[in-house]
C-alpha cells in the first residue's frame, strides 16, 4: 500500500467505485457500507474520490491479484493505492476475492490511521 496524498485521504467523505472484475467493486462497496467515515455514491460527479482497479486470477500460480487506486474526484490526483495477492484453490476463487477486498480495506484503514497521526 502507498499513500500518495495523506491530506486528501483524510478529506475523503464520498467515493465512487468503478466496475472491477470478479464483482470486486460490489464487495468493496458492501464492505465500505459498514464504515462510518465514507459513503459510497452511485455517480462519479457526486464523489470526492474515485476507486479504480483490477482483479484477476493467476491460475498457474493459484493466486488472485488485485490492484486498487484511489484518485481525487476533481483533479484526478493520486491519493492511495494498494496491491494484494491472495492464494486460492483452496479456497474457491469467490472466497479469495472476498479475502482480497478485506485486505484492501484493512490496508486502507491502516493508511487512514497513519495519516491522521501526521
Amino acid at each position: 500500500m502507498r499513500t500518495a496524498n495523506p491530506r486528501l485521504l483524510l478529506k475523503m467523505r464520498t467515493i465512487y467505485i468503478q466496475r472491477i472484475d470478479h464483482n470486486f467493486n460490489e464487495i468493496l462497496s458492501n464492505d465500505l457500507a459498514h464504515v462510518s467515515w465514507v459513503k459510497v455514491v452511485k455517480k462519479p460527479s457526486e464523489a470526492d474520490a474515485i476507486v479504480r482497479g483490477t482483479c484477476f486470477s493467476l491460475q498457474r500460480l493459484k493466486s488472485l491479484h488485485a490492484e486498487v487506486y484511489i484518485t481525487d474526484g476533481v483533479s484526478g490526483a493520486s491519493i492511495w493505492q494498494d496491491v494484494v495477492r491472495v492464494p486460492y484453490d483452496p479456497p474457491e476463487l469467490s472466497k479469495a476475492v472476498n479475502n482480497a477486498a478485506a485486505r484492501v480495506l484493512a490496508d486502507l484503514n491502516q493508511s487512514i490511521h497513519l495519516a491522521s497521526k501526521r
